[in-house]
């Protein structure tokens, strides 16, 4: 899969909007490194999810940060960005919500995960 950030116009905007994401997750102490993920399987509170960029987080339906929030519930589940930790051995997923507009993202301890896909290498400029 090709990288993209759901909803961003082009691949500039993309990368706009992951440059921000990483600022604010570096500033909150979450800082990440350049990898760039697409897919994240895992186990949490013996339930598996499986997870991907522009996808829907079932386990945010009812986080109990948001379910007093107005926000529409199919945008407080949008996986906008997994990232992985670069002090903290876990990766971040990242929702409207929890580690791109507000909070923290979801952590997922390396441990838990059972599958992680990358977005295809960008090609090598000549």
């Amino acid at each position: 899969m090709k990288f993209f950030i759901p909803a961003a116009r082009d691949a500039a905007m993309a990368e706009e909007a992951l440059d921000s994401i990483r600022r604010f997750l570096a500033d909150q102490g979450y800082p990440t490194t350049a990898r760039r993920i697409y897919r994240l399987a895992f186990t949490h509170d013996c339930e598996h999810f499986d997870v991907r960029v522009g996808g829907r987080h079932p386990g945010m339906d009812d986080d109990p940060w948001l379910t007093d929030e107005p926000e529409d519930p199919d945008l407080r589940c949008l996986v906008v960005a997994i990232l992985e930790g670069s002090t903290i051995p876990c990766y971040y997923i990242c929702l409207p919500f929890r580690g791109v507009i507000r909070a923290y993202p979801w952590l997922v301890g390396f441990h838990a995960a059972s599958l992680v896909e990358d977005f295809e290498p960008e090609p090598a400029e000549t």
